[in-house]
């Protein structure tokens, strides 16, 4: 399982948070929201204050650190499991929510892409084992 998870989904992961989410969160830590997909697009209740700039600041440096160790191979599968069972369900419970732009709960698939990925894996190694 190890090895399918760190050859999978995250190393790609890695990728795309270090390279996509990181510069995405760190341009909204200082008021600019990317045309389409940035927060002001994709959520109608969206502001920027001094509470956003602390949660996507936080956001920018905890992804830019997870994001280097699954590309250097220090996160665990059961790690990047669990980590993603639950982030799923907080980007869900975002998505239905009224203020959610219908482009905005298309954008957040993405993270639920990744534990269909995780559980497909976990469910096909622990059947083999």
């Amino acid at each position: 399982l190890e090895e399918a998870m760190q050859a999978g989904p995250i190393v790609l992961h890695g990728l795309i948070v270090f390279f996509f989410f990181v510069p995405y969160f760190a341009l909204e830590t200082v008021g600019i929201s990317l045309p389409y997909v940035g927060l002001a697009h994709v959520d109608e209740s969206y502001t920027h204050g001094g509470s956003t700039l602390l949660m996507t600041g936080m956001l920018a440096i905890f992804s830019a650190m997870t994001s280097y160790d699954e590309m250097a191979g220090c996160t665990s599968a059961k790690m990047f499991a669990a980590h993603h069972y639950f982030l799923s369900l907080v980007v869900f419970f975002w998505q239905v929510q009224p203020t959610t732009t219908a482009f905005g709960a298309a954008f957040g698939s993405v993270p639920h892409l990744f534990t269909a990925w995780t559980c497909y894996l976990v469910l096909s190694k622990t059947k083999q084992d």
